[in-house]
Order: structure tokens, then sequence, then C-alpha cells
């Protein structure tokens, strides 16, 4: 059963209520996920949703003014955006992703678009002079 729009404004407006859990709940409640976006491609919605949930609780994103319009809720949504990265580690190699959205609808949250997910590129080793 869903929860009315009232209660789920309330959940994730609740000031003691992580970041981390904010996003996952928000994600769960309603989803706008830019899987089409290009320049960089995002991974699809479904690893998505399965990542996500790895983030880790006493993550700190970045919060700056949202210039974008574009999207579902771009008029509606709040005026700031989030942006992080975490690594997972899988087969004993650590991926590092990048995670940018905002929250929405603004004084009435609902959930959450997310406008970029996306694994990050690894640093390249360079070898010192002399190794091999």
């Amino acid at each position: 059963m869903t929860e009315p729009s009232s209660e789920r404004h309330e959940r994730l407006s609740d000031p003691t209520l992580p970041f981390a859990a904010k996003l996952k709940l928000a994600v769960s409640f309603e989803l706008e996920y830019w899987e089409d976006r290009q320049h960089p491609p995002n991974i699809s919605v479904n690893v998505f949703r399965s990542i996500v949930q790895l983030v880790p609780d006493s993550i700190a994103p970045k919060w700056r003014e949202r210039k974008s319009v574009a999207g579902a809720h771009g008029h509606s949504g709040e005026e700031q955006i989030f942006n992080f990265d975490f690594s997972v580690s899988a087969f004993s190699k650590d991926v590092r992703f990048y995670c940018k959205g905002y929250f929405f609808e603004k004084g009435n949250l609902k959930g959450v678009t997310i406008q970029s997910f996306r694994p990050m590129p690894s640093a390249a080793v360079i070898p010192i002079r002399g190794e091999r």
C-alpha cells in the first residue's frame, strides 16, 4: 500500500533523518531517474536501485544551487542539488560511484530526481622510474 503524500513529506522532512536514509527512502517512494543521459551516460535504473542501498550511512553530500529546470520535477523540485561519491567493494575491487540529484516537490517532499549516477574513472597507475 502506498503512503499518503503528507506522510511521505513528514518522513522525508524529518531533520533527524540522515542524508543516506532520506535518499533511500525517497527512492522507495518516487524516483525520477535520467537513464537516457548521454554525456556522460548513467548506468541503468535497475543497477542504481541496487547500488544506492550500499550508500554509507555516514555520507555527507555537497550542496549547491540547482541551475537546471529540466526533467519532470525541474520546476517543482528543491532549489539545492546534492552530489557525492562513494566506493563499493566487489570481487576484491573497489568501484567508486558519483551521484547528483535533488528532492521534489518543494514544500511537499515526495521523492528524488537522480540526474547523474555513474562509475567514476579509475586513476591510472603510473609506474615510478625503475618499477615494472
